[in-house]
């Protein structure tokens, strides 16, 4: 009678899960699934399939041993393991590995920041050096206009008016200054006009917040304390082993604080392999993965030395790997969790109509100018217009 082989197998969200039917024929689903049943019936061997006891891939003890599926490899439990076993030197001196049928990235996922809203939006519209720019030239044209009438601090008044649509009478002047107040006229209008425009797009669709893009970045998040982010402990030593001093630190603060998790679990903010990123979370537009990686790793079937059929196997991954059979097994769980996703809560580009909190900045501001009128008006009616008398000279003039 034929021995049958004896394959272990990690389930996992949306890569690899089985069903029994009443008779007790296993059907594998999954893109991993389906890649094993399909590498199972070109291997023509009759087979159980197995599921790990501690649901690992397998990493190693202080007793040499290993966890999950390398283990049971190891101990010769199982003949053949199969569900992202990444290859590596470590687990390459206990069991044996075939040629590789599949690549992937090691990248980090993060949520995506919040859309920027601040009860200072009306100041946000430009940048720091647009207005810095703005005051300089400002003060600068209330000098020029005091070569011609009035003083300085008058004319900057007159000349802020101008930029928030309020007129202002500068008198009778001649042509050098006409000439000056239209150049000002139509910078005031330039500015005027693109900051009504851009407030407008600001309160209907706020900037976004910058994601996290390198694992730099990401460290120096994690060190001041302001981010949390959680790995498998297989990807551990790629961390404490670079030659990047940042990897070195984020490797110890993620050991130090124990933020360690199953590979199976759908935690936000890991280090995760991107395939298997992709199944956990499918096409959610709430997260971002950017384009740098940790390394890449090479995922293969693992057996021991009983295993029967060790040149047949690497044979049959050799064609599907020629073939691109599972980068379009893959393609096909992407698109079906894409469709499966496309109308879920997750969606963050929902909008929203504008609240009171959007116009914080401007009662604020209208808040501040009313205190500041209340105050100067109590000034003017107990005190003398000689101690007051640059308040009085601007009133002079309206």
């Amino acid at each position: 009678m034929e021995r049958k082989t004896i394959v272990a197998i990690t389930p996992m969200k949306n890569g690899m899960y089985l069903n029994k039917s009443e008779s007790g024929a296993v059907t594998l689903h999954g893109c991993e699934g389906k890649f094993l049943q399909i590498v199972l019936e070109a291997l023509k061997i009759k087979y159980e399939i197995v599921i790990s006891k501690d649901m690992l891939f397998g990493d190693p003890l202080p007793d040499g041993n290993f966890t999950g599926m390398v283990g049971m490899v190891q101990r010769e439990e199982v003949d053949l393991a199969m569900t992202y076993l990444a290859m590596n030197e470590i687990r390459s001196k206990v069991i044996n590995f075939s040629m590789p049928y599949y690549a992937t990235g090691i990248s980090f996922i993060t949520a995506k920041p919040e859309n920027s809203k601040h009860n200072l939006a009306l100041l946000q519209v430009f940048d720091t050096t647009t207005w810095i720019g703005i005051g300089i030239v400002l003060i600068v044209m209330s000098i020029l206009f005091a070569k011609f009438k009035g003083s300085v601090e008058n004319n900057l008044f007159k000349l802020t008016g101008t930029i928030v649509r309020q007129s202002s009478n500068f008198g009778k002047s001649s042509l050098r200054s006409r000439i000056l107040l239209t150049a000002w006229i139509l910078f005031g209008l330039v500015i005027s006009l693109s900051y009504s425009v851009t407030l407008l797009s600001h309160l209907i669709q706020p900037a976004k917040v910058a994601p996290i893009r390198t694992f730099y970045e990401l460290s120096r998040a994690v060190q001041s304390g302001g981010h949390k982010v959680y790995t498998i402990k297989t990807y551990i030593p790629f961390l404490l082993d670079s030659e990047e001093d940042h990897l070195k630190k984020l490797g110890k603060i993620i050991i130090r604080n124990n933020w360690i998790i199953p590979v199976q679990t759908s935690q936000i903010s890991s280090i995760q392999a991107r395939v298997i990123s992709g199944l956990l979370f499918g096409n959610r537009d709430d997260l971002f993965m950017p384009d740098d990686e940790l390394c890449v790793l090479y995922v293969a079937f693992a057996y021991n030395n009983n295993f029967c059929c060790k040149s047949k196997l690497n044979a049959i991954l050799s064609k599907l790997w020629d073939s691109g059979l599972y980068k379009k097994l893959l393609q096909d769980t992407s698109f079906k969790l894409f469709i499966k996703s496309s109308n879920n809560s997750y969606n963050s580009n929902i909008k929203s109509p504008l609240s009171v909190v959007d116009f914080m900045g401007a009662f604020t501001l209208l808040g501040i100018g009313l205190i500041l009128s209340f105050i100067v008006l109590i000034l003017e009616i107990n005190f003398p217009c000689k101690y007051i008398k640059q308040i009085c000279e601007v009133n002079t003039n309206y």
